[in-house]
This record gives structure tokens, C-alpha cells and sequence, in this order.
């Protein structure tokens, strides 16, 4: 399936991985088919106030790292 985030379309394909919360799925940016890997949340992870904290808090990390593979 297609999921967009922010500029970027992906079309995802496998799954590389799955955690506690996420998974991560071998994608491509459908606007130049370069390969990304992108972190899928689940849903019910949002319903727990602790869990969203944890979140907004890595967000706002990733947020900060600057590299030409991360968007």
C-alpha cells in the first residue's frame, strides 16, 4: 500500500522488522524509487497517554538528527 508523510509518498512492501510498538517496512519514495525503510506506528499505542509521551519524545529526536538517508 501507498502511506504518505508530509512531501514524501512511499509505497511499502516487507516488513524488515517489528517491535514492541512499530514495524518497519522496506518502502520506496514512489517520486524517485530511492529505497527507505519506514517506521509504521500502531494505533493502539496512542490510546495510552505514557506510550504518547515516549513517542512525541523520539519524534522530536529524529527530529533533530541530520542526515541525507533520514526524513
Amino acid at each position: 500500500g501507498e502511506k504518505k508523510i508530509e512531501k514524501y509518498v512511499f509505497s511499502l512492501s516487507n516488513m524488515l522488522g517489528k517491535g514492541s510498538y512499530a514495524s518497519v517496512y522496506l518502502g520506496r519514495v514512489l517520486q524517485d524509487d530511492a529505497p527507505a525503510a519506514v517506521k509504521v506506528i500502531e494505533k493502539r499505542i496512542f490510546a495510552n497517554q505514557y506510550n504518547l509521551k515516549n513517542i512525541h519524545c523520539e519524534i522530536e529526536i529524529m527530529k533533530k538528527l541530520e542526515h541525507d538517508n533520514i526524513v
